[in-house]
């Protein structure tokens, strides 16, 4: 059910200032939209060291600023917010999916987990990634966007079934796969379910197998 929220966290408050100082915008509204535009874009916050005109892209930061807008519109409840909202986060979901570079419908990039870049599927990112997939869907629906929803669902399916077959082994979802070597990590990560809570928190469903998820 919907959770009573009366004041939009500070938090929040700070990354609408920041995006608006950032795109010029006249309000928060237009904030929203132009947030992942150019220089703004959710996952591009820094440079490769010693190569300032590569950018570093953190698929993870992008599928955060999803959840976190999807989140405030379920704990106000602001209808009209969302739908001046919608549009930029759509933005998100396409920049996310441009992230993927070896066709396995899952991006791929650095992370907020910043000591260490990992290649092909990370947990953490492919994880946060789906609960994105499942709150566009999810507002699709609301707004009766009946392409983007289709989209959004197969694009959900094709991920969580690479998720699946890359990640779990029986026992847990490992840290990361290579698909280009099939090199693969022997161990789990902290992270590695951090969608899957997010996605209990904000009622989008399960996004794995329950059994799976119940022995992780």
């Amino acid at each position: 059910g919907e959770i009573e929220a009366p004041e939009i966290e500070p938090a929040w408050r700070l990354n609408l200032l920041r995006a608006r100082i950032a795109s010029g915008a006249r309000d928060e509204g237009e904030a929203l939209l132009s947030f992942l535009a150019g220089s703004t874009v959710p996952g591009v916050r820094e440079t490769v060291p010693g190569d300032p005109s590569r950018p570093v892209l953190r698929p993870d930061v992008a599928c955060n600023y999803i959840l976190a807008a999807y989140r405030q519109y379920r704990w106000s409840g602001d209808v009209d917010g969302m739908r001046v909202a919608y549009p930029g986060l759509l933005k998100a979901l396409d920049w996310l999916k441009a992230q993927d570079g070896d066709g396995d419908g899952i991006p791929e990039g650095a992370s907020a987990w910043d000591y260490r870049t990992y290649k092909g599927t990370f947990s953490y990112t492919a994880g946060l990634y789906l609960a994105s997939l499942r709150a566009g869907e999810v507002l699709a629906r609301t707004f009766k966007d009946a392409k983007a929803e289709a989209d959004l669902k197969e694009r959900f399916r094709l991920a969580r079934t690479a998720a699946t077959a890359q990640l779990w082994n029986g026992r847990v979802f490992i840290k990361n796969l290579d698909p280009a070597t099939g090199e693969r990590s022997v161990n789990l990560f902290a992270g590695s379910l951090a969608g899957e809570w997010a996605a209990e928190l904000l009622d989008l469903g399960e996004l794995y197998d329950r059994r799976q998820v119940s022995l992780a």
